[in-house]
């Protein structure tokens, strides 16, 4: 929901490509793309934003996943600069299988490149702060 988007934090947009691939030559965004990429870009517009498909292992071709990041490429001005491309494979977007972990080595290794060069990671948090944590931690476990 939206109502948890922060500007501090680093969004995983995962969609399913073997149902995006069905509609890659429409004209129209994808409503549920579309949505997120403009709910993240209004609260977050800053965060780094992962577009991640789903489903390695059903896509038949190279020239599928093409099509697919050339669809992606429609819609990706919602969000700017905020997405990560995914450089070693020249795309708008990380191709994973959720079977094999095809490309998840690629994506963890980027998302925790991107998470150290973040400044809000590095932020002095108050010691009032962590005690009250430590103190709901402790309630949560009696």
């Amino acid at each position: 929901h939206h109502i948890f988007l922060t500007k501090t934090g680093v969004y995983l947009l995962v969609f399913n490509m073997v149902d995006l691939l069905k509609i890659c030559d429409e004209k129209d965004l994808n409503p549920y793309l579309s949505f997120w990429l403009q709910s993240i870009r209004l609260h977050a517009p800053n965060a780094p934003i992962f577009l991640v498909g789903t489903r390695l292992n059903m896509i038949d071709s190279e020239a599928d996943i093409g099509r697919i990041n050339g669809y992606i490429l429609k819609f990706t001005s919602l969000a700017g600069s905020q997405i990560v491309e995914n450089t070693e494979n020249n795309l708008s977007f990380f191709p994973v299988d959720n079977r094999s972990s095809d490309g998840v080595a690629l994506l963890r290794s980027v998302l925790e490149n991107v998470i150290r060069k973040d400044k809000s990671v590095i932020e002095p948090i108050s010691i009032r702060w962590m005690l009250l944590l430590d103190k709901i931690s402790a309630e949560r476990g009696s």
